[in-house]
């Protein structure tokens, strides 16, 4: 743990070292590449604490799953979106049979099984020869089990690692010091698997490829069900966000996260007025007195958290109406459904995507306005 855990930090600290010690003197190619070896040590270090934690709840019990119908294609569609630069990236051909059987329905935790089927897709590409392929696929049995099946044309894995490979910061051989990875995801999607009362296969012949492979009950398509992205009545309209100068009121007791988003927003939407507040009553206070367009509010607080100031929030005529944004370090999933069914506009978890939060702001505040041209 200590090896996987200090390697992306290797990586993150002492390029960001560099960059203190010398910006002055770098070439703008040289900042580049320090600051893509930074991203890249970061994202890989939030992608193995996520696993971690994932492994943790596994082996202490802790980790629950919440079974519902879910619709395969679009599901897959999603996947496809994400993996889609890591595809382009290795010159992988992507060939999908699943989606012309549009009406397959599993019983699955629809969030649990994205995270199974993006590890398998990832694996596949990472882990594959040049110019190779991925084939996804899918059948039923005549036992109502729907099987999703992950196709490579790697090197494939001889007989007597296969069970090796479901043991926790276990990796292929043959790449261990070329590809990045984490050696916990096929821990966590075996798990998972088994908590959605499903299995996961694994099928290999070297030199020509592998096959994981995942069962999960099939079911008919729900009566009714309609998926709508749930939408803030009291969104502003763009128009009006950009007739006047739009406010936001930012809620965080974490002096560098604010800053974070002071210099996002100073930077990507410098026509919008940020309001701070280090507490949830200073907070309140602001709300109160401003009426800001939008709310960005951190959960975990001293003396008020961030639940209780929402509640205040709602309880109140005057911001009521105000769309409230939480931005929280808790990324277990029950807090979000638990948060966005107490009436909570969106659920950003940090580290914070600076994509993401833009398209937040987007959303609630309309696009940001066009940048006039020079004058003479």
């Amino acid at each position: 743990m200590s090896h996987e855990l200090r390697t992306p930090l290797n990586a993150i600290l002492g390029f960001a070292q560099i960059l203190s010690r010398d910006l002055k003197n770098m070439e703008p190619s040289v900042q580049e590449e320090c600051l893509d070896h930074i991203l890249n040590g970061g994202n890989h270090l939030l992608e193995l604490i996520n696993d971690v934690l994932d492994l943790s709840r596994v082996e202490t019990g802790n980790l629950s799953v919440s079974m519902e119908p879910t619709a395969i294609a679009p599901l897959i569609r999603e996947v496809l979106t994400l993996t889609e630069p890591l595809t382009a990236a290795n010159q992988i051909d992507l060939i999908d049979n699943i989606f012309s059987d549009s009406n397959y329905f599993v019983q699955a935790d629809r969030v649990r099984l994205r995270q199974v089927l993006l590890n398998l897709m990832s694996n596949a590409i990472k882990y594959n020869r040049p110019q190779g392929s991925v084939t996804l696929s899918c059948e039923t049995d005549a036992n109502d089990r729907l099987r999703i099946s992950v196709t490579d044309t790697g090197l494939g894995i001889p007989a007597e690692h296969h069970k090796r490979l479901f043991q926790p910061f276990t990796r292929l051989e043959a790449h261990d010091n070329i590809i990045e990875g984490t050696g916990i995801g096929l821990t966590i999607c075996k798990e998972l698997m088994s908590l959605m009362g499903g299995e996961i296969h694994l099928e290999s012949e070297v030199g020509k490829g592998s096959t994981f492979s995942i069962d999960l009950a099939f079911c008919k398509e729900p009566a009714g069900q309609v998926q709508q992205e749930k939408i803030p009545a009291s969104l502003p309209s763009a128009s009006v966000a950009q007739d006047v100068d739009s406010c936001v009121l930012y809620i965080e007791d974490n002096p560098a996260n604010m800053q974070l988003v002071e210099r996002i927003i100073q930077t990507h939407r410098p026509e919008v007025t940020l309001l701070v507040a280090s507490n949830g009553q200073e907070g309140l206070t602001l709300a109160r007195k401003y009426k800001p367009f939008l709310i960005l509010l951190d959960l975990h607080m001293p003396q008020i958290n961030g639940w209780d100031v929402f509640e205040r929030l709602q309880q109140s005529p005057a911001t009521q109406n105000i769309p409230v944004v939480a931005i929280s370090a808790n990324a277990m999933e029950s807090d979000i459904k638990k948060t966005l069914k107490m009436g909570f506009a969106q659920y950003l978890t940090k580290p914070i995507i600076l994509e993401e939060f833009l398209t937040m702001l987007n959303r609630n505040l309309g696009p940001a306005p066009s940048t006039p041209p020079p004058q003479k």
